[in-house]
């Protein structure tokens, strides 16, 4: 039996379960209001857990900020509501310089590599080049980082570079079951908006 076909049973036995306490409600008030309030629990239960599993997160879910500390920056990040229930456990950040500049991270909650998981740089690295938000003719230094609700990252510029000249970028992964993996981008400060999301 296909599971379309268990679906529809499932809701063919719950609508005349609804239908027949309709029918004994007169009669029978218990077994009414049995027969009427199962199937109701079960779709508001469906509905419910339809609704917590199908939330995704936009760019839109997260707050960049950047203040400057001294000689160094703190990038902080705060997400406006709830993770993505099939969010990855790694998200990245993602800094494009100028050739030949390096940017010096101080604080991170860096996520450690799971070996049983493959590399994703590689994948990253393909979806901030088609942000409309990445700048030409740049290198990028990635760092993998903790996935947590709020979060902080110290990082220090050569002398010679202005936060102006750095484009920090946000990657976040969400990992649905049997579906291929999915990002979107958020940049601080970018001059377009960035879309809504890459599936790898």
């Amino acid at each position: 039996m296909s599971l379309m076909m268990i679906v529809f049973l499932f809701l063919f036995l719950l609508l005349m379960s609804l239908a027949g306490g309709v029918l004994v409600f007169k009669r029978h008030r218990v077994l009414g209001l049995i027969l009427v309030g199962v199937p109701l629990a079960v779709f508001a239960g469906v509905f419910f857990l339809y609704k917590w599993f199908s939330y995704e997160t936009t760019p839109q879910s997260l707050d960049l900020q950047v203040t400057r500390e001294g000689d160094a920056y703190l990038l902080e990040g705060k997400w406006r509501g709830r993770l993505d229930p099939d969010s990855f456990w790694t998200d990245f950040i993602v800094f494009h310089l100028p050739e030949g500049s390096e940017v010096h991270v101080t604080q991170i909650k860096e996520a450690k590599p799971d070996p049983a998981f493959y590399d994703l740089t590689d994948e990253v690295s393909r979806v901030v080049d088609q942000n409309p938000n990445t700048p030409d003719n740049s290198q990028i230094q990635m760092f993998a980082l903790k996935l947590e609700k709020t979060f902080q990252v110290r990082f220090a510029l050569p002398d010679q570079l202005r936060l102006e000249d750095v484009t920090i970028q946000y990657v976040h992964v969400v990992y649905p079951p049997m579906d291929p993996l999915f990002y979107w981008v958020k940049t601080y400060n970018g001059e377009v908006p960035d879309p809504p999301g890459y599936t790898r």
